[in-house]
C-alpha cells in the first residue's frame, strides 16, 4: 500500500509541476518544399512577365531622338538666315524647336529682322528648307 500511496504522491507532484510551469513549445521551422510542377509554373510566369515588359518597352525605343541622327540646330538656323539674306548677328528673337512633320523630324525656326518676321521649317535629315514664310510686323 505504501507503494501505491507513493506512486499517487509522485503523480500528484508531477501534475502540480505541469500546472505551475507552462511547457515551452518547440518551434520547428519547416522548410517549404516546392514541388516540381509549382517550380516550373513559377519560372514560366516569370518568363512571361519579362517578355511582356520587353514588348511594352520596345515601342518606346523609337521615341528617343539622338542628336547624332540629324543636322545640328545651328546648321538649320544658318540655312534659314542665308535664305532670308541676313546674318545670324542681325537676327532677333530667334527661337528654334524640333518638330515632327509628316513623319519627318524638322526644325521650326522663327526670327525677326527690322520690320519683318520670318518662319522656316528645315528638314533635320537633309537640311533643306521645307516651308518658308515672311511677313511684316504688326504695328499697334
Amino acid at each position: 500500500m505504501e507503494d501505491v500511496e507513493r506512486q499517487e504522491e509522485v503523480q500528484a507532484e508531477e501534475a502540480e509541476e505541469k500546472r505551475s510551469v507552462p511547457k515551452r513549445k518547440k518551434r520547428h521551422r519547416r522548410r517549404r518544399r516546392i514541388s516540381g510542377v509549382k517550380l516550373v509554373t513559377l519560372w514560366i510566369s516569370v518568363l512571361v512577365m519579362l517578355a511582356f515588359c520587353v514588348v511594352m518597352v520596345s515601342p518606346l525605343r523609337g521615341c528617343t531622338v539622338s542628336d547624332g541622327d540629324f543636322i545640328k540646330k545651328t546648321v538649320a538656323q544658318k540655312t534659314a538666315f542665308d535664305n532670308a539674306g541676313i546674318s545670324a548677328d542681325n537676327a532677333e528673337n530667334v527661337t528654334t524647336e524640333m518638330i515632327k512633320l509628316d513623319e519627318e523630324m524638322c526644325y521650326k525656326i522663327n526670327f525677326s529682322h527690322g520690320d519683318a518676321e520670318y518662319s522656316y521649317i528645315v528638314s533635320a535629315d537633309s537640311g533643306k528648307i521645307i516651308v518658308s514664310r515672311s511677313s511684316l510686323k504688326q504695328t499697334k
